[in-house]
């Protein structure tokens, strides 16, 4: 047996035995064996749709992951998601890699659509809104005080992080708390969390410039 052939069925034994058993073991071997074809499938196809930025499969990625986290089974406010059910095929030898290039292109595909909406529906931010922002983010950032240059970086610095990122902070901002964030984006409160230590991390450095 090639190596390959080695890793492909490991890929499809580790889908399997982590859907069955929710194991987490089984989920951080998948995610070491298969991150890189992850990545690259997703980069691939974003690339295909237009959007240039890496970024973007880092947020293909992370939609990926959510769908195969909940493949053992999902919380009450969570949406199900198909089950995996091995099919070979003549294209691919192994069904757990073609299921996972599949899942990476169709959710590639979804963050190309969101970005390209998002680029038709953003508008800036008025003087208003920007003020009625900067309070509450200084209080998530950690900073006190504030100046007339800090209005006009905050829309540019909630631009700069990734997509779930901003979606994260500007939720917080408008008083949603981390259960209810997880409950509209169809995540646990883990993923919410760590989205917002992230975001909060990179808004400190940019606001600091």
């Amino acid at each position: 047996m090639s190596s390959k052939d080695e890793r492909s069925d490991s890929i499809t034994t580790l889908l399997l035995e982590w859907q069955a058993t929710a194991d987490e073991r089984h989920l951080e071997s998948l995610l070491r064996m298969s991150s890189d074809l992850l990545w690259q499938t997703a980069r691939t196809m974003l690339i295909r749709c237009g959007v240039a930025d890496p970024a973007a499969a880092d947020d293909a990625v992370a939609l990926v992951l959510d769908h195969v986290r909940r493949l053992p089974g999902t919380a009450a406010h969570e949406q199900q998601v198909s089950q995996f059910r091995p099919r070979r095929s003549a294209q691919n030898a192994d069904p757990g890699e073609a299921y996972l290039i599949w899942l990476s292109k169709e959710r590639a595909r979804d963050v190309a659509r969101r970005r390209r909406s998002r680029a038709r529906h953003m508008q800036p931010l008025s003087a208003i809104e920007a003020n009625s922002l900067l309070t509450p983010l200084q209080t998530l950032v950690g900073s006190s005080t504030a100046d007339a240059d800090d209005l006009l970086r905050l829309e540019q610095a909630i631009d700069g992080l990734k997509d779930r990122q901003a979606t994260v902070i500007r939720m917080l901002i408008t008083g949603r708390n981390q259960a209810r964030i997880a409950a509209e984006l169809n995540v646990c409160e883990g993923t919410v969390s760590r989205l917002r230590n992230r975001a909060i991390a990179r808004l400190r450095h940019l606001l600091a410039k």
